[in-house]
């Protein structure tokens, strides 16, 4: 989870609640710190910083050991983004309606991955 320190008022704000907090606490704020890697973020640039660094980079940082099979939800995610490709092309000579929603789903950065968070 990516939190981030308001550069106006100093509020430590989830990523989630960072436009509620621009439009109802902060209307000047102009820029975001993350507090992880400590990067800057002017305007809306905020939006594409999903994850940083690693809980093992945050407190070992140079000494920090890089695990040869880490960051598997990337790799699933990346798995699940090459299906819902490869699964296009079928439907859209049997079902073009449903083409198009999978078109759509892949406009999202992390899509979910489970039937249960696909149903309301």
């Amino acid at each position: 989870m990516v939190v981030f320190v308001c550069g106006s008022c100093g509020e430590s704000v989830k990523k989630a609640a960072v436009d509620k907090h621009c439009q109802t606490k902060c209307r000047n704020c102009q820029s975001l710190s993350c507090i992880d890697c400590g990067k800057d973020f002017p305007g809306d640039t905020f939006r594409s910083h999903n994850q940083c660094m690693t809980e093992e980079e945050k407190w070992h940082g140079k000494d920090a050991k890089v695990k040869a099979g880490g960051n598997t939800g990337q790799k699933k995610q990346d798995a699940w983004v090459e299906s819902i490709q490869n699964a296009i092309p079928v439907a859209k000579s049997s079902n073009p309606q449903l083409a198009d929603y999978l078109q759509k789903l892949l406009g999202y950065d992390n899509m979910p991955r489970k039937e249960a968070k696909f149903k309301v």
